[in-house]
Parts: C-alpha cells; sequence; structure tokens
C-alpha cells in the first residue's frame, strides 16, 4: 500500500512482509538459483525510501538471507529489477559510467543478481522534435536486445535477460477517466509471435554468449497476463493463443540446437 506514497517499511512490518514471502518461498514449486529460491523487489529506489536509508535495505535483506537459512533452505537469491536507463530523447543510453555505478550500488545494498521487469519507451520524437507514440514491436524487441548487451559489458551483478512479450499500455494511459496527467507511452500494436519466437532465441544466444553472466542461467519473459499494459501470453479472442505459439516455437527450437 505505501510504495507510492509516505508509508515506512519498519523493522517490524519488514520483518513480517519476509515471514510472508518465506511462506511461498518455501513451496516446492518456488523458482530456485543454485538450490535457493528466488525473490525479485520491484523497485529498489522505492525499497530505498521506504525503509529510510540504504544502510536498513542492507540490514533488511541480510534478515532475509538468515531467516532463509534457518528455515532450511540454504539461502535465497534477492534480485533487483529497475528500468533500462534512457537519453532525454528517450532512446538507450548506452554510457558505461551510469550502468557500471548503479550495478556496484545494487551489490552495495546487498543484491545477489539483477534483472528487469519491463524496459517501455515513454516517447519517440519525430526530425522536427515533435513526439510520437507508435512503435514496432521489433523495434522494442531490438531496445531489450541492447540492453542485455549493456548489461553484459557493464553490471557486476549476474543479469538475468528480460524478454518482452509486448507493450501496449493505452488502455489504461488514454482511456481510464482518472488520467488526469496526459501521461503516454509508446505502444506496439504490430506485435507477432514470429518476432518474440526470434526474440526468445535471441536471448538464448545472449546465455551460450555469456556463460555465468545469469543467475541461474534463467531469463524472464514480461509477461503472462499484463493485459492493459499489452504485455501478455495468455490466449485472447482477439489473438487466439499466436504468443504461446511464438514460445511454443521458440521452445521446439531450442530443442534442436536452439539460435544459430
Amino acid at each position: 500500500d505505501g510504495h507510492h506514497g509516505s508509508w515506512m517499511l519498519t523493522d517490524k512490518r519488514w520483518n513480517d512482509a519476509c515471514e510472508y514471502f518465506l511462506h511461498y518461498m518455501s513451496k516446492p514449486n518456488a523458482l530456485k538459483v543454485d538450490g535457493k529460491p528466488l525473490i525479485i523487489i520491484f523497485n529498489t529506489d522505492i525499497l530505498v525510501r521506504t525503509m529510510g536509508g540504504e544502510e536498513n535495505v542492507g540490514k533488511g535483506i541480510e534478515y532475509l538471507h538468515d531467516k532463509c537459512v534457518k528455515s532450511g533452505l540454504g539461502g535465497c537469491v534477492v534480485a533487483a529489477a529497475f528500468p533500462a536507463f534512457r537519453n532525454p530523447d528517450c532512446s538507450i543510453d548506452e554510457k558505461p559510467d551510469r550502468w557500471k555505478t548503479y550495478s556496484e550500488k545494487l551489490q552495495k545494498l546487498g543484491f545477489d543478481a539483477v534483472t528487469g521487469y519491463n524496459y517501455s519507451r515513454h516517447f519517440c520524437l519525430d526530425k522536427n522534435g515533435s513526439k510520437f507514440y507508435e512503435y514496432p514491436f521489433d523495434n522494442l524487441c531490438a531496445d531489450y536486445e541492447k540492453v542485455w548487451e549493456l548489461m553484459a559489458e557493464n553490471f557486476v551483478l549476474p543479469y538475468m535477460p528480460a524478454v518482452n512479450g509486448g507493450w501496449d499500455c493505452r488502455p489504461w494511459e488514454t482511456k481510464w477517466e482518472g488520467n488526469q496527467t496526459g501521461y503516454r507511452s509508446c505502444y506496439a500494436p504490430d506485435r507477432s509471435a514470429e518476432v518474440f519466437t526470434d526474440h526468445i532465441l535471441n536471448a538464448e544466444k545472449w546465455l551460450k554468449n555469456n556463460p555465468g553472466q545469469s543467475a541461474g542461467n534463467l531469463a524472464l519473459v514480461y509477461a503472462w497476463d499484463e493485459v492493459c499494459e499489452g504485455g501478455f501470453m495468455i490466449p485472447t479472442k482477439g489473438e487466439g493463443y499466436k504468443m504461446l505459439e511464438g514460445l511454443k516455437a521458440a521452445v521446439d527450437a531450442m530443442k534442436n540446437g536452439g539460435a544459430e
């Protein structure tokens, strides 16, 4: 409830949250890295603010690790998710120092790995400097893949690539009556199973080309059911099973030797 406001994660609240996490992290189907359950923090900057500073975050992560050890889980892997760094024109910022410095900050905070939820783009600029928002799906995927390379080159923490399953947030940004700010982001109305398949196979190629770079050799797909944000694989009346078919095509290709 507090991630947008002034609500604070006191020691007791954090400890209670860890008990809640452990309920799920101890389940047999919990995703594990090197035998330890994986948990991903969506927004580290908000965590720092609501816990009252970086030192408290480090203590909190250490507390969670200790709880997992005492619970017989052997510890845990705590990963941070963050959006891509961008330039004022909203293109991907390729300056190495920014990525490396942030990675070192996350490591200092006590995180074990890093990933992303999605790397959506706020706007594009035409030759006259005017904003526009329609952004092809393959371009959005290319943005993701550029982030993967910047991570491989500059991050000191293991990185689990974020794979793009689409982005079209117009149901929330332009249809919602409460959207008084006029906020917009780019949308990709042309997503296809074929581009999705190639994008997943590129993630597999990245994992092969960067052995040991990813925690657990994992890549994460955004998303299963973010319908109002346009990133989803669930079948719909409009698209049928096309995104699941794209995923299956990638898996089948991996079984037969994977990406060339």
